[in-house]
């Protein structure tokens, strides 16, 4: 009965679980609520955030025609600190997924490099779940692969949810907690990080949560300007289960003005997206070793680039 009544209501969008429904029927009463206060009709959490709120604020993903308009363009012989020894070209998803996988298989001495296997291993056996402690693992994982990039070195450091916030109309309005922001000394928030433990998670509602995903990037943004309005660019990856997306924002500070005096009128905001594509499993598959390689190399580009 209610799916039949939202369709009416939203004949455009697709409710797949009853988690969808009560996601747009929180919605319908929070914004009952704010037009009586006579507040904006946004979402003010990142993790309730749709399309409808992505256009209020002016912002709309990219598919990014080659990975040059995402990732810094850097010569593979300019790259420093190239963590080589997790390349593991023997290592791929179908041994990942191995029942009697054993990482003293593969003769690999080095204790973090095991570690980093044996993560990947337990994300690869229970992409498909959805409830229990395995969201725990996904989190030990991505940590784990901002660390290999060299994210958690000064200056730069990685930070876990932190709150970051999108003022309008002058106000803390819009809250945010990325799972993880590597952030530059001196609050100059660089890279965000979203993740969605598993593939059973994503809901075509929230944009397979690029919806979430924007909003997280606006904020970070905003908290960078805090002491002085100026053009941020803003990378960011996704990752689902084992997939990892990458985007770039570069905002300027025109926006922000725009921003805190109400919705942004003249000013908007573009993500471009790499691979292209959005979906459940359009990213680079970090079990792949071609495309693991792709992901190192990315996120020590992008580290080079915010180093300067």
């Amino acid at each position: 009965m209610a799916r039949k009544f939202l369709r009416i209501l939203y004949p455009k969008t697709f409710f797949s679980t009853l988690s969808d429904i009560s996601l747009l029927i929180s919605r319908k009463i929070g914004k009952a609520f704010l037009r009586k206060e006579g507040l904006p009709d946004i979402a003010t959490s990142a993790s309730l955030f749709i399309k409808d709120d992505m256009k209020t604020l002016k912002v709309k993903f990219i598919p990014a025609p080659s990975k040059k308009h995402v990732i810094p363009i850097i010569p593979d012989f300019k790259i420093t600190n190239f963590p080589n020894k997790y390349l593991l070209p023997q290592i791929n998803r179908q041994i990942l997924k191995d029942e009697n996988f054993n990482v003293d298989k593969f003769g690999i001495s080095d204790g973090y490099v095991r570690t980093f296997i044996n993560k990947m291993n337990w994300v690869v056996i229970n992409e498909n779940q959805v409830e229990g402690t395995r969201n725990a693992k996904t989190d030990s994982l991505v940590n784990n692969l901002l660390r290999v990039a060299d994210m958690d070195n000064d200056p730069l450091a990685i930070e876990f949810h932190p709150l970051c916030r999108i003022f309008l109309f002058n106000k803390h309005y819009i809250s945010a907690e990325p799972e993880f922001v590597v952030s530059k000394r001196k609050r100059n928030k660089a890279l965000v990080v979203v993740e969605d433990k598993h593939l059973k998670n994503i809901r075509r509602v929230t944009d397979y949560g690029e919806a979430q995903l924007s909003a997280e990037i606006i904020a970070c943004g905003n908290e960078n300007t805090m002491d002085e309005v100026s053009d941020q660019t803003i990378f960011a990856i996704h990752v689902i289960s084992m997939r990892v997306t990458f985007y770039k924002a570069v905002i300027p500070k025109e926006y922000w003005t725009e921003l805190c005096r109400g919705y942004p009128k003249k000013q908007s905001v573009e993500i471009m997206r790499w691979p292209m594509d959005n979906g459940k499993q359009t990213g680079l598959d970090l079990a792949d070793p071609d495309e693991r390689e792709e992901i190192l190399k990315s996120l020590v580009k992008i580290r080079q680039f915010v180093l300067g």
